[in-house]
Protein backbone atom coordinates (compact mmCIF):
# COMPACT_ATOMS: atom_id res chain seq x y z
CA UNK A 1 0.00 0.00 0.00
CA UNK A 2 1.37 3.30 -1.29
CA UNK A 3 1.97 6.21 1.48
CA UNK A 4 -0.52 8.67 0.09
CA UNK A 5 -2.92 5.90 0.66
CA UNK A 6 -2.23 4.80 4.02
CA UNK A 7 -2.28 8.58 4.87
CA UNK A 8 -5.86 8.78 3.71
CA UNK A 9 -7.03 5.54 5.25
CA UNK A 10 -5.51 6.99 8.34
CA UNK A 11 -7.40 10.01 8.15
CA UNK A 12 -10.54 8.99 7.39
CA UNK A 13 -10.36 6.56 10.94
CA UNK A 14 -9.11 9.18 12.71
CA UNK A 15 -12.34 11.43 11.15
CA UNK A 16 -14.87 8.08 11.97
CA UNK A 17 -13.82 8.18 14.74
CA UNK A 18 -14.45 11.96 15.97
CA UNK A 19 -17.84 11.19 14.33
CA UNK A 20 -18.50 8.36 16.61
CA UNK A 21 -18.26 5.94 13.37
CA UNK A 22 -17.13 2.39 14.65
CA UNK A 23 -14.41 0.46 12.52
CA UNK A 24 -16.11 -2.75 13.98
CA UNK A 25 -19.12 -3.86 13.54
CA UNK A 26 -21.60 -2.89 15.95
CA UNK A 27 -22.60 -5.03 19.23
CA UNK A 28 -26.50 -4.91 19.69
CA UNK A 29 -26.98 -4.32 23.32
CA UNK A 30 -29.63 -5.84 25.89
CA UNK A 31 -30.64 -3.64 28.70
CA UNK A 32 -32.54 -5.08 31.18
CA UNK A 33 -33.66 -3.56 34.56
CA UNK A 34 -34.08 -5.61 37.84
CA UNK A 35 -35.82 -4.77 40.82
CA UNK A 36 -34.52 -6.50 44.36
CA UNK A 37 -37.31 -5.80 47.02
CA UNK A 38 -35.68 -5.86 50.66
CA UNK A 39 -37.23 -5.95 53.81
CA UNK A 40 -35.33 -2.43 55.43
CA UNK A 41 -34.36 -4.06 58.90
CA UNK A 42 -33.73 -7.84 58.26
CA UNK A 43 -30.11 -8.95 56.25
CA UNK A 44 -30.81 -11.39 52.86
CA UNK A 45 -28.79 -12.44 50.38
CA UNK A 46 -30.15 -14.38 46.74
CA UNK A 47 -29.78 -14.66 43.08
CA UNK A 48 -31.90 -12.94 40.65
CA UNK A 49 -31.79 -13.94 36.79
CA UNK A 50 -32.56 -11.59 33.41
CA UNK A 51 -32.43 -12.81 30.01
CA UNK A 52 -29.15 -11.61 29.49
CA UNK A 53 -27.79 -11.64 33.22
CA UNK A 54 -27.63 -13.38 36.57
CA UNK A 55 -26.98 -11.47 39.96
CA UNK A 56 -26.05 -11.96 43.25
CA UNK A 57 -26.79 -9.83 45.85
CA UNK A 58 -26.18 -9.45 49.65
CA UNK A 59 -27.92 -7.02 52.29
CA UNK A 60 -26.24 -6.30 55.67
CA UNK A 61 -28.91 -4.42 57.63
CA UNK A 62 -27.04 -2.64 60.89
CA UNK A 63 -25.64 0.88 62.18
CA UNK A 64 -25.27 1.50 58.15
CA UNK A 65 -27.39 -0.47 55.46
CA UNK A 66 -24.90 -2.34 53.19
CA UNK A 67 -26.01 -3.74 49.23
CA UNK A 68 -23.34 -5.62 47.57
CA UNK A 69 -24.14 -6.88 44.14
CA UNK A 70 -22.31 -8.89 41.44
CA UNK A 71 -23.65 -9.90 38.15
CA UNK A 72 -22.48 -11.87 35.10
CA UNK A 73 -23.27 -12.65 31.65
CA UNK A 74 -25.45 -15.72 30.41
CA UNK A 75 -22.76 -18.03 28.74
CA UNK A 76 -19.63 -15.32 29.34
CA UNK A 77 -21.39 -12.39 27.70
CA UNK A 78 -19.71 -9.23 28.37
CA UNK A 79 -21.53 -6.04 29.86
CA UNK A 80 -22.11 -3.73 32.31
CA UNK A 81 -24.44 -2.80 35.20
CA UNK A 82 -25.27 -0.50 37.64
CA UNK A 83 -27.24 -0.11 41.15
CA UNK A 84 -29.46 2.12 42.72
CA UNK A 85 -31.09 1.92 46.16
CA UNK A 86 -33.80 3.01 47.71
CA UNK A 87 -33.32 3.85 51.42
CA UNK A 88 -35.68 3.66 54.13
CA UNK A 89 -35.90 7.59 54.00
CA UNK A 90 -36.88 8.19 50.96
CA UNK A 91 -33.56 9.01 49.37
CA UNK A 92 -31.74 7.39 46.73
CA UNK A 93 -28.28 5.89 46.30
CA UNK A 94 -26.88 5.39 42.68
CA UNK A 95 -23.63 3.24 41.55
CA UNK A 96 -20.97 4.27 38.88
CA UNK A 97 -21.31 1.28 36.59
CA UNK A 98 -18.93 -1.48 36.71
CA UNK A 99 -18.34 -4.59 34.37
CA UNK A 100 -19.67 -7.85 34.54
CA UNK A 101 -17.87 -9.57 37.34
CA UNK A 102 -17.23 -6.87 39.56
CA UNK A 103 -18.94 -6.10 42.95
CA UNK A 104 -20.24 -2.86 43.56
CA UNK A 105 -21.22 -1.82 46.75
CA UNK A 106 -23.91 0.75 47.54
CA UNK A 107 -25.46 2.30 51.23
CA UNK A 108 -27.58 4.02 52.61
CA UNK A 109 -26.93 6.56 55.53
CA UNK A 110 -27.90 6.33 59.02
CA UNK A 111 -30.11 3.18 60.41
CA UNK A 112 -33.02 4.13 57.90
CA UNK A 113 -32.10 0.74 55.76
CA UNK A 114 -32.68 -0.31 52.18
CA UNK A 115 -35.86 -0.86 50.85
CA UNK A 116 -35.09 -2.01 47.33
CA UNK A 117 -32.36 -2.40 44.62
CA UNK A 118 -32.80 -1.65 41.44
CA UNK A 119 -30.23 -3.24 39.35
CA UNK A 120 -29.67 -2.19 35.58
CA UNK A 121 -28.02 -4.60 33.25
CA UNK A 122 -26.43 -3.58 29.60
CA UNK A 123 -25.19 -6.78 28.04
CA UNK A 124 -23.43 -7.03 24.57
CA UNK A 125 -24.01 -9.43 22.39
Amino acid sequence: MSKSVRLVMAALLALGALAGWSTTAAASEIREEITIPLTPDLSSSGRVEARAAICFFTYAYGERALASVRCYGNGGAAGYFSVSAQCGDGSMVHSDPARYGSPITVSCPGSAGIRKLTVTLTTLR
